[in-house]
């Protein structure tokens, strides 16, 4: 299974939640999000327009930083879901 995969990275108010916001409108057809949070509170997912099929939220810290098998846990539930996605954000912190 192919799944067309987007990576979102950026520094704190640059911009990412927007313009994945932008991204989920122009290829609206089953859409995963893994949104990556370094606090306690998630508040972008709040502000993600509910145009996905699937949304994961991973709140241990920086993907780049520490791999802690959140990330590849996550995959695997996306590659085994029923529901299919044919693309995936992943917005990292």
């Amino acid at each position: 299974m192919k799944i067309n995969t987007y990576i979102i990275t950026g520094f704190l108010g640059s911009g990412k939640t927007t313009l994945l916001n932008e991204l989920i409108k122009l290829i609206p057809e089953q859409v995963g999000i893994i949104e990556n949070e370094f606090g306690k509170i998630n508040i972008d997912s709040s502000l993600i327009e509910k145009k996905y099929d699937q949304l994961f939220e991973l709140t241990n810290g920086c993907l780049c930083c520490s791999l802690n098998g959140e990330l590849v846990t996550t995959l695997h539930e996306i590659i085994k879901s029923e529901a299919p996605i044919k693309n995936l954000f992943i917005e990292t912190t």
